[in-house]
């Protein structure tokens, strides 16, 4: 019978850690490498905008596979971008526009937190220009972990960005 004594399990448990590591990490630059010999970028952007779908619900239905929708909407302008990475990961910049029933708004903000702060949440992409987004109301805002939203209460106009970056 062969007998290990504590150091020499040690010895043992800290090899196989570092193999296992090793293991791991050439794992990975293997995957990077390849990516990069198949002309493909570590991150691969995707954008999807409602520019190009003129129908409300079409709309609505690719916004409801990405972003969880709570009440009846009425318009609806987004901006999506999102990258996927070689090895499966995820990143998202969501930013929406919905214009809701004044009576539906505190459905959209379960589990967000009202701040007294004004916060920047300005759009990049998002362009509310046309006059059913006019707004004369003061905004409220809302944040929870990744998500922060704009509210105009009075008009029933939210407006979201989700950021995983």
């Amino acid at each position: 019978m062969i007998s290990i004594n504590t150091k020499q399990r040690w010895v043992l448990f800290v090899t196989m850690g570092l193999l296992l590591l090793g293991y791991i990490i050439f794992t990975l630059f293997r995957l990077y490498n390849s990516a990069q010999a198949e002309g493909r970028k570590p991150y691969v952007p995707k954008i999807i905008t409602s520019k190009a779908e003129p129908s409300l619900e079409k709309r609505i239905s690719i916004l409801a596979k990405r972003y969880k929708i709570y009440s009846k909407v009425y318009a609806v302008e987004y901006w999506l971008e999102g990258e996927v990475n070689p090895y499966g990961l995820d990143r998202f910049e969501y930013e929406i526009a919905v214009k809701v029933n004044r009576e539906d708004v505190d459905k959209w903000l379960t589990y967000l937190s009202k701040v007294d702060t004004p916060l920047d949440i300005s759009s990049k992409e998002l362009k509310l220009d046309s006059s059913e987004w006019m707004h004369n109301s003061t905004p409220e805002f809302y944040i929870s972990g990744v998500t922060v939203m704009m509210v105009y209460r009075n008009e029933g106009i939210i407006i979201i960005n989700y950021n995983t970056y």
